[in-house]
């Protein structure tokens, strides 16, 4: 095809031979080949190929490409990371991919996303008996650039520490650098609603949320959460939104516990708060009737910040909104 273009100016370019001829292209210095051939790539980008495409973009040092694949990889974040296009990258690229922050917000799934990574290349290499050691040479670099000091304490124990992956001098450093993150920091319980009651209906899987504005930069650390009012379960998604961007997702079991209405969710990674933006938590729970707020609080004051809480309307993000069952939220802000 490369020849068949020099004399007719015609190619048939195809995704699985784009990057040769892109290759041959700029070899031979044939620049109207190249052009078309950047063009077929920043057009044909899908979730499927993303990854295959940026690796090779890397590869052949085509760095507007790999800004393209870059750009398009954290549009699509959710969905690339439901495909094995992520796994299939070479070391290098992976790094680039964790270091550009592909999951807003989330180094926890960066975190997961890495030893997935790892496991697979490491059983292409036939090695037996995978111990954590193994997941940390492979992975290399990779570990540096995940910011798992962003992390909550906890999360970081219970998904990242005891798994032995991090060296123990290097998890003592995290711990440490989270403990002096959290002595700037004063937690704030805020609450949406000055009477609760039982729900009369069970949760069936439609979308019920909240939105709110802060008055002053923050964090939010958890969400408050109604529990089942009977015995039994309710769980499903949960998510926070930046605008219309998801920018955390999270699964919720919750069960009943006699004598309790609410309970906190910690967010498995904090979110930056900013005034100048609008956020969103929502929710798709299924199972047992839950506790509700019945009286909404549309305005809550505490150690110099404010939060405006607004019902949703049932256009809105697509809320189905006339069930209360987010009690409040726990922010963190700077302790002055």
């Amino acid at each position: 095809m490369f020849f068949r273009f020099m004399y007719t100016l015609e190619a048939d370019i195809k995704a699985e031979s784009v990057m040769a001829v892109l290759y041959a292209a700029k070899k031979y210095d044939v620049q109207a080949l190249v052009d078309r051939c950047r063009t077929f790539l920043k057009e044909g980008l899908d979730v499927e190929n993303v990854c295959e495409i940026l690796k090779q973009a890397v590869t052949f040092s085509e760095q507007k490409l790999v800004d393209e694949c870059m750009l398009f990889i954290k549009k699509n974040a959710a969905k690339v990371m439901n495909t094995d296009g992520l796994l299939g990258v070479s070391q290098p690229v992976l790094r680039l991919v964790v270091e550009n922050r592909f999951v807003k917000h989330s180094p926890l799934e960066c975190y997961k996303i890495a030893k997935k990574w790892a496991l697979k290349h490491l059983k292409a290499d036939k090695i037996d008996d995978i111990d954590p050691k193994h997941v940390r040479d492979v992975l290399g670099d990779v570990l540096d650039v995940i910011l798992f000091s962003d992390m909550q304490l906890n999360v970081f124990i219970e998904n990242v520490a005891q798994e032995n992956i991090l060296t123990n001098s290097k998890k003592v450093s995290i711990i440490i650098t989270i403990n002096e993150k959290l002595k700037l920091l004063k937690d704030v319980n805020l609450h949406r609603f000055e009477d609760i009651e039982p729900d009369t209906r069970a949760n069936n899987g439609i979308e019920c949320g909240m939105r709110f504005t802060v008055s002053s930069p923050a964090l939010l650390t958890g969400v408050k959460l109604f529990l089942p009012a009977e015995d039994g379960q309710t769980s499903g998604p949960l998510e926070i939104l930046e605008g219309d961007e998801v920018v955390l997702t999270q699964n919720v079991s919750l069960n009943y516990q006699f004598g309790r209405q609410s309970q906190d969710e910690y967010l498995s990674n904090k979110i930056a708060l900013q005034p100048d933006k609008v956020y969103f938590v929502r929710h798709r729970f299924q199972g047992a009737k839950t506790y509700c707020g019945k009286t909404p609080i549309t305005k809550s004051c505490d150690q110099g910040i404010t939060i405006k809480f607004k019902t949703l309307k049932a256009d809105l993000l697509s809320f189905f909104s006339a069930r209360h069952q987010i009690s409040g939220l726990t922010i963190q802000v700077p302790n002055k």
